[in-house]
């Protein structure tokens, strides 16, 4: 029967050129709409793991070192992309509340025309305190 606990790796067994390969791939895959940008973001997340454990265990050549950072940096900005269109398709299915040619600037100002503002006229602190007094 198999052991049910992970085996801690003392060295990694991913390659820094492995590494590369898979950051785009899940880029390409990413910005197709092959992948969901949370599913990517969360592998991005293992195999960030995976990098700081290769660093530590055997720091790759400075070539490597350079493409794995421009990979991870493309993968960051294709799941940032690709969460902000989503985001964005999801802000145009929300109904426009103000209507079309109204501008938030131009909206008329609230008035104040509850019974506890009516009779002092003044702004909320100074009526709360005139409705104090008034009470005692």
């Amino acid at each position: 029967m198999p052991s049910t606990k992970k085996a801690l790796r003392s060295k990694p067994v991913s390659t820094a050129p492995g590494l590369v390969s898979l950051l785009y791939h899940l880029v390409h895959a990413t910005s197709q709409g092959l992948l969901d940008p949370e599913l990517a973001r969360d592998l991005g997340r293992l195999i960030y793991s995976e990098i700081e454990t290769l660093q530590s265990a055997s720091p790759p050549s400075r070539i490597d070192m350079d493409l794995l950072r421009e990979a991870a940096s493309r993968f960051d900005d294709t799941v940032l992309q690709a969460r902000s269109s989503l985001l964005i398709d999801a802000k145009s299915r929300i109904p426009d509340l103000i209507p079309a040619g109204i501008h938030s600037d131009r909206l008329p100002p609230m008035r104040n025309d509850s019974p506890r503002f009516a009779a002092s006229g003044k702004g909320s602190v100074e009526a709360k305190a005139a409705s104090a007094v008034n009470d005692s």
